[in-house]
């Protein structure tokens, strides 16, 4: 059962990093992280995490970690804001 949860946690990645190739497409050229509805938000010092990624604001699109590549992989249940 916990591995068929991480399969339907998995939607909200790819639906968010589909937005993320839409925007460069569009020509949109700035994104940030929104922390998603979890108040253990992941750290870590080897990997990217949540926090660490929304404390940087706005960036280049292109340095942008999708979801799923930070600490928390999968689980991830930030968004990406594009201007």
């Amino acid at each position: 059962m916990n591995r068929a949860g991480l399969y339907g946690s998995y939607g909200n990645g790819l639906w968010q990093n589909i937005g993320l190739d839409r925007s460069r497409r569009k020509g949109l050229t700035e994104a940030r992280r929104i922390l998603g509805p979890n108040e253990d938000h992941c750290r870590d010092s080897n990997r990217p995490g949540c926090w660490e990624l929304w404390k940087e604001g706005w960036m280049p699109i292109d340095k942008m970690v999708p979801i799923g590549e930070a600490t928390c992989y999968s689980n991830c249940l930030c968004r990406i804001n594009y201007r």
